[in-house]
């Protein structure tokens, strides 16, 4: 499936400890395909919807994703853009009447587990997450979502639910200037 034509992403994510998170990233190291380590600078625009920019050590990318914030299931559109038009798109956003509301700054491990994504994250001012993810028709959501699960428990990580990650996500977005910096 495509990212750049629009795709049902099928995703748990769950905060770990820095003990966790050092053992995920030692076991992700040894028994899955290491696929990248990335910093990444995220936008969250100042609108309805959950739009975004993003820059990364490969590119930068403007992204948006139907649904709430923090939800399981949604549909996801990215448009890449070389990572030195990053000001440009800023730019871009800006003049079209998008302010960022909050910025993100996080290091990010990606590996390859069969058909799954896992990504083992370091967010400044926020906590680690790891993210379990795979991209899938629509029609066989369900039955990826409890696949995603079962990896999640041989893990030993706990989902965290939405209203978790909404918690956080508010105290960050009140907060983020001090606790990033």
């Amino acid at each position: 499936m495509k990212r750049d034509q629009g795709f049902t992403e099928i995703e748990i994510r769950g905060f770990v400890s820095d003990n966790k998170y050092r053992q995920l990233l030692a076991f992700l190291r040894k028994n899955c395909k290491f696929v990248s380590r990335d910093d990444q600078v995220t936008y969250y625009f100042d609108k309805k919807g959950n739009i975004r920019i993003q820059k990364n050590d490969f590119f930068a990318k403007l992204w948006i994703k139907s649904g709430k914030l923090h939800t399981s299931i949604h549909r996801e559109l990215e448009v890449k853009f070389d990572k030195n038009d990053f000001g440009k798109l800023e730019e871009a956003m800006l003049m079209m009447g998008f302010a960022p509301k909050i910025k993100w700054f996080r290091l990010r491990y990606t590996f390859r587990w069969g058909r799954m994504n896992v990504m083992l994250d370091k967010t400044k001012g926020y906590g680690n997450i790891i993210e379990l993810e795979m991209i899938c028709s629509s029609r066989k959501k369900e039955v990826f979502l409890r696949a995603l699960r079962e990896r999640a428990r041989a893990l030993g990580v706990k989902e965290t639910p939405s209203a978790e990650f909404e918690r956080r996500y508010k105290y960050y977005e009140r907060n983020w200037r001090r606790l990033a910096d």
